[in-house]
C-alpha cells in the first residue's frame, strides 16, 4: 500500500508512506518515506538493483514462526536453482541495493524459541514461566504455535554502500555498514547504546555473523568478530576493547557496575541456558579497585570459575557481593592479593595471597595459601584449605558462623602460624595448626586440632598442646 508517488518513475520514485504485508496481512516494511534511482527495465525481468535509497522511519518486522518460514520469504520467493523452473520463475534472482540510506528506524525481529527438551517436564514448565516472566535474560513472547524471543534496534540510523539481499554468484547475504547509530535491545533492558560502527554483516535464514566490525560506545572502543543464531539464540563474541567501559557492557551482564572499566580482550559464548564468559589482559577500575589478569566464569544450573589469575587491590566486599549471585560477605573491607581460581561454585580450588582491610574495625588480616573452597546457598565450605598465617584477626574467623561467634565470644585478638581448615559454617568446623595467639598482652602458642559441631548441639572437641599458654585467656572462659 502506497500513499503519494512522485518522480520520474522511468529512473526512480519517491514513495510516502509505503507498506508491504504479507498475505496473512501482517506488516513486513512500512515506512513514512522511501525514494530509489532504479532502471525501470530491469524491474520488468525482476531484477531489483537500487541506488540512492533513503528510507524515512521505517518499521522492518522479520518474523518467523515455530515451524514456519520467514516473513520475507513468503513476500519474495527465493530463486534456488536446485528448484524447479516453476518455482524460480517465481522468485526475485537479484535484490540489491547501493547507497542505502536508513533513518530513525526501528527494527523487530522475533524467531522460534523453545526449553530445553532434556530437562524433565516440571523442569521444562519451570524454564518457560521464567522466559515469560522476565526471569531469563531473552525476552520471550507467546506465538499462535509456541513461543517466539524478540531482538529489537530502536532510534536506527545507518548508512550502507551496499546491501545483497540475493545475487547470482554469492551465497550469503550482505550488508556494508559505513556507519550505524541505534538503541539495541538484543535481550531484556539495560539495552545497548551504538553510537557508530563499521563493518561487514553477513547473514542467511538461520544465523548473522561478522568479522573485523568497529563500534563505539558512549565510553566504549570495541573490535571484533562474532556470531548470533537465530533458530537457539546461541551467540559467540570475541572482541577486543580499549577502553571497555562496565556500563556500556551492562546489556550482557546487567551485575556490572555502572561505573569503571579499562582495556581488556572479552569472549561470549551462550549455548542454550549455558553463559561463558571469559576477559584476558585486563586492567581494570571501578569503585576504587583495580583488577589486571585474567578471568572466565561459566553459569548453568550453577556458576562455575576457571582461567582464573588475577591481582587485585582494594575490591570491596560489596563489589564481590555484586557480581556473585546470593553472596553475603561476613564482614565488610576491602581485600588486596594474587589468586587463581578453578573450579565450580561447590568447591573452587583456590592459590595465592590475600589481605583483607576490615572496615568494622577489626584490624588486617594477611593469608597465602591454597586448597578448596565452596558457596552453597550461604554456606562456606572448606576442604583441606591450607592457610599461611601472616596475621588473622580472630574477629574475622569468629564472623563466618554465629554459632561459632558464640563459643569464641570471650576471645579476640589476632593468630599467627599455619592452619588448616575443613568443614563448613553450617555443620563443623575442624582446625588443625601450629598458631600463635595474641590478645590484650596475653600470648598463647597452641599446637593440635580443634573441632566446632556447629549443627549437632554447638559442641567442640580440642585436642592442643600449649607452648605455652596463657591462663589469663583461659579465664575468659570462666570469669568466676
Amino acid at each position: 500500500s502506497i500513499g503519494r508517488v512522485s518522480g520520474n518513475l522511468l529512473t526512480g520514485a519517491t514513495i510516502d508512506n509505503v507498506a508491504f504485508r504479507d498475505s496473512a496481512g501482517m506488516p513486513f516494511v512500512a515506512a513514512e518515506q522511501v525514494s530509489a534511482r532504479y532502471n525501470i527495465l530491469e524491474l520488468f525481468t525482476r531484477k531489483i538493483d537500487l541506488g540512492a535509497v533513503r528510507i524515512q522511519r521505517p518499521l522492518i518486522v522479520l518474523d518467523r514462526p515455530p515451524g514456519g518460514k520467514w516473513n520475507y520469504q513468503r513476500i519474495f520467493p527465493p530463486s534456488d536453482t536446485t528448484k524447479p523452473r516453476s518455482v524460480r520463475n517465481k522468485g526475485f534472482p537479484w535484490i540489491v541495493l547501493h547507497d542505502v540510506a536508513i533513518f530513525e528506524g526501528r527494527l523487530l525481529m522475533r524467531t522460534p524459541w523453545k526449553t530445553d527438551t532434556t530437562l524433565s517436564r516440571a523442569a521444562q514448565d519451570s524454564s518457560i514461566r521464567a522466559a515469560l516472566g522476565g526471569g531469563t535474560r531473552l525476552m520471550v513472547v507467546r506465538a499462535d504455535s509456541g513461543f517466539q524471543k524478540v531482538v529489537e534496534l530502536r532510534d536506527l540510523t545507518a548508512r550502507l554502500p551496499l546491501l545483497r539481499i540475493t545475487q547470482p554468484g554469492f551465497k550469503d547475504r550482505l550488508a556494508q555498514i559505513a556507519s550505524i547509530r541505534m538503541i539495541a535491545f538484543p535481550f531484556r533492558p539495560p539495552p545497548a547504546t551504538v553510537n557508530d560502527g563499521t563493518g561487514n554483516l553477513f547473514f542467511n535464514n538461520d544465523s548473522l555473523w561478522w568479522n573485523d566490525v568497529a563500534v563505539q560506545m558512549p565510553d566504549s572502543r570495541v573490535r571484533g568478530e562474532g556470531r548470533y543464531v537465530f533458530t537457539t539464540g546461541d551467540m559467540t563474541l570475541a572482541a577486543k576493547a580499549s577502553p571497555a567501559a562496565f556500563a556500556d557492557f551492562r546489556w550482557v551482564f546487567p551485575r556490572f557496575p555502572s561505573d569503571g572499566g579499562g582495556p581488556l580482550e572479552f569472549a561470549l559464548e551462550w549455548r542454550g541456558t549455558t553463559e561463558e564468559y571469559r576477559v584476558r589482559n585486563a586492567d581494570v577500575r571501578t569503585q576504587g579497585a583495580r583488577l589486571r589478569g585474567k578471568f572466565a566464569i561459566s553459569f548453568a544450573d550453577t556458576f562455575a570459575i576457571h582461567d582464573t589469575d588475577v591481582r587485585f587491590d582494594n575490591v570491596s566486599t560489596r563489589l564481590v557481593e555484586r557480581f556473585v549471585p546470593d553472596f553475603k560477605a561476613p564482614r565488610r573491607g576491602t581485600m588486596d592479593g594474587l589468586l587463581t581460581i578453578v573450579g565450580g561454585r561447590n568447591a573452587m580450588r583456590l592459590n595465592g595471597t590475600l589481605a583483607f582491610h576490615d572496615q568494622q574495625g577489626g584490624g588486617t588480616s594477611n593469608l597465602a595459601g591454597n586448597g578448596y573452597m565452596g558457596y552453597v546457598n550461604g554456606d562456606i565450605r572448606m576442604r583441606d584449605l591450607r592457610l599461611r598465617v601472616n596475621a588473622l584477626q580472630v574477629t574475622l574467623l569468629k564472623s563466618l558462623s554465629p554459632a561459632l561467634s558464640e563459643m569464641m565470644a570471650p576471645v579476640s585478638g589476632v593468630l599467627y602460624g599455619n592452619i588448616t581448615l575443613n568443614g563448613s559454617t553450617e555443620t563443623y568446623l575442624a582446625i588443625a595448626g601450629d598458631v600463635e595467639h595474641r590478645d590484650r598482652g596475653n600470648v598463647s602458642r597452641l599446637a593440635g586440632t580443634a573441632r566446632f559441631a556447629i549443627a549437632a548441639g554447638e559442641s567442640f572437641n580440642i585436642n592442643l598442646q600449649a607452648r605455652p599458654i596463657s591462663l589469663a585467656e583461659v579465664g575468659l572462659f570462666a570469669p568466676a
